[in-house]
């Protein structure tokens, strides 16, 4: 796993000679405390524990943190983790007319393949404009 490696800002380790290494955050991005969280529980114990929703409140919530964990795990370069993302966001059916387009969009801004046909085909079979 080659975690916050990369020639890009986000990728810079900021530290002088007896302190501890600073990872910045995306600037342009509101990441979430979950998405943190996530990152740096899966870089210690390889394990990701997907969100869980009942509501459709719930599911909002679930969605934007996975997005955002999307996103991290993309600028930081952790890709079994951003398909552990994907994967929950599939399972969870958080694809649904009225959050097909952004996700769509994060989907193909961080490279996700995958989510991104999966939304296009869902907007295919239930014809969503």
């Amino acid at each position: 796993m080659t975690a916050f490696a990369g020639d890009f800002q986000e990728g810079i380790v900021v530290a002088t000679e007896g302190e501890l290494p600073e990872y910045r955050l995306p600037r342009e991005a509101g990441t979430s405390a979950f998405a943190i969280k996530a990152v740096v529980d899966y870089v210690y114990t390889g394990k990701f524990t997907q969100p869980t929703c009942s509501t459709t409140e719930e599911a909002s919530v679930a969605l934007e943190d996975l997005l955002s964990l999307l996103e991290l795990s993309n600028i930081w370069d952790v890709p079994e983790l951003k398909e552990q993302a994907v994967k929950a966001i599939v399972e969870l059916r958080l694809v649904r007319v009225e959050t097909c387009e952004a996700v769509l969009e994060r989907a193909e801004a961080c490279q996700a393949a995958d989510l991104a046909q999966v939304c296009r085909e869902t907007k295919a079979q239930n014809n969503w404009t």
